[in-house]
């Protein structure tokens, strides 16, 4: 099996949040393995986090919109990207609505549905491939769970402590049943 990057992006993390408060917010999921920071220009830091478990990765997406120091923090896969979502309307449509009959233009409409459509594509593609990545991860960890249990029930079983053990309780099964069977027929009276 190929290398499956381990590494979440959390984004908007406070400017006051350290290294050392990541890890503690991290720490319930499993080992860290290494964090990285980036400054970015709308006073915020985003941080890069890599775990040595994939366990571990899976739980820190499931920690997205946490509140972590003082912020909300979004965290995702870092094979997903933010895909920004414009609220805003494209230039010639915002200058075209200066009166009551003023509409835009059927060109200008066209442009901001195409907008709109490409921004649902990107959204979906993202989407489609995030489902792909954990799907890929969870099989690989659902497969190493069985396994795993399969060695443990295969030495447990194979162990000189689980042979004298069932032999153990065979023989006190054996002579519960004897008992009984003695006590069984004592109690018979004949009629």
């Amino acid at each position: 099996m190929g290398f499956v990057d381990l590494t979440v992006q959390v984004i908007n993390v406070s400017p006051k949040a350290t290294k050392e408060d990541l890890i503690a917010f991290f720490s319930y999921c499993g080992t860290v393995h290494d964090i990285k920071f980036e400054w970015r220009s709308d006073e915020t830091q985003m941080a890069w986090v890599t775990f040595q478990q994939p366990f571990a990765f899976q739980k820190a997406l499931a920690f997205n919109n946490a509140i972590l120091v003082d912020r909300r923090v979004r965290i995702l896969p870092l094979e997903m990207r933010e895909i920004p979502i414009s609220s805003s309307q494209p230039e010639d449509l915002r200058n075209q609505r200066t009166g009551r009959e003023s509409y835009p233009s059927a060109s200008s409409f066209t442009r901001l549905l195409q907008t709109e459509v490409e921004t649902i594509a990107k959204a979906k593609d993202l989407m489609l491939d995030t489902g792909r990545i954990i799907t890929l991860q969870t099989g690989s960890a659902i497969a190493r769970a069985e396994k795993m249990a399969g060695e443990i029930g295969s030495n447990i079983v194979n162990s000189e402590g689980f042979s004298k053990g069932a032999v153990w309780l065979s023989g006190v099964l054996d002579k519960a049943s004897k008992s009984l069977a003695e006590f069984g027929n004592n109690t018979k009276r004949p009629s």
